[in-house]
């Protein structure tokens, strides 16, 4: 622990040293600048006329070397602020091996770590289901759509009639291929989330439809050579209408789990936080005893949330 906090010391002596090389740089041209335009409002118009363009020139080095200065403290406090995450990382690692809670914190984490994992999946869970209705939906039209039109076709002998009808035929097809790859991956994914969970042996409960095996078999209906059958496209709405029951089936509790699964990530990384920052107090004491500047509470708080343990 004591070379981090050196490491730490030694950032910030490096950074005030900085800070005072670039501010004196600054105040240099500053007043350069200054004494340019006082000895400029001394001069008659025409002398004024004659060194415009040298007059000019200055000001603009002056102005330049003021931004390098600036821009190269800005640098410097960048690198510090790297530095100084680092060594507070160094620091919490350092704290956590160190300390009597060191299992509790371990065995926090990999709760933690679970619990991220469901939820993560959960939430995907719940938009991929709402997003295979959607293309359910999308798809419902073009097939209404397509009915329409074959009616129309049906009663009447007009060719722009048929091409018409033909066009709607194959935007059904495409919206039906969409809504079968939405469903088959929805289904996909909630077959996945459920082997990764039972592999946590987190207990948890997850309905899994098999909605990709028998919804779509429906292979040659949209031969794009061909107009659909009224029967065919009857056959297509009902499929999608069986399809998004099933979806909505599975999200209802889908959606639940995803509230529960978000109340419980954050009570448990609230739990870790609170562990981790526990015993972080004591190099930070440490750093505040060597009368060092402690760093921000939103530097604390953004190591010790983005602190990864091994597990």
């Amino acid at each position: 622990m004591e070379t981090s906090i050196q490491n730490y010391a030694a950032s910030a002596q490096t950074l005030q040293a900085k800070q005072a090389e670039h501010q004196a740089q600054v105040d240099a041209a500053l007043e350069e600048l200054n004494r340019l335009v006082t000895a400029r409002n001394q001069l008659g118009w025409w002398d004024k006329l004659k060194s415009m363009w040298g007059y000019n020139r200055l000001v603009d080095e002056q102005k330049a070397a003021v931004k390098r200065a600036r821009n190269a403290i800005a640098r410097a406090e960048r690198e510090h602020k790297t530095n100084q995450v680092g060594c507070l990382r160094e620091l919490l690692d350092l704290s956590i091996a160190g300390s009597q809670r060191r299992a509790e914190i371990h065995d926090l984490a990999r709760i933690f770590q679970a619990v991220k994992e469901i939820h993560q999946g959960n939430k995907q869970l719940v938009q991929l289901g709402e997003k295979a209705l959607r293309e359910i939906g999308e798809a419902d039209s073009a097939v209404s759509s397509a009915q329409t039109m074959e009616v129309f076709d049906l009663a009447t002998d007009n060719k722009g009639i048929s091409l018409m009808s033909s066009m709607s035929n194959m935007d059904a097809s495409s919206e039906m291929d969409d809504a079968r790859r939405a469903v088959k991956e929805f289904a996909r994914a909630a077959q996945q989330h459920q082997e990764r969970i039972e592999a946590l042996n987190h207990d948890m409960t997850l309905e899994v439809i098999d909605l990709g095996l028998d919804l779509f078999d429906v292979t040659g209906w949209f031969d794009v050579g061909s107009v659909l059958s009224l029967m065919s496209l009857s056959s297509a709405s009902s499929a999608l209408d069986d399809a998004e029951r099933k979806v909505k089936r599975m999200l209802e509790p889908l959606r639940s789990a995803e509230r529960a699964s978000a109340e419980e990530y954050r009570r448990d990384k609230d739990a870790l936080v609170s562990a981790k920052r526990e015993v972080f107090q004591t190099a930070l004491l440490a750093l505040q005893e060597r009368g060092l500047q402690l760093p921000t509470n939103e530097t604390v708080q953004r190591v010790i949330e983005n602190h990864k343990i091994e597990l």
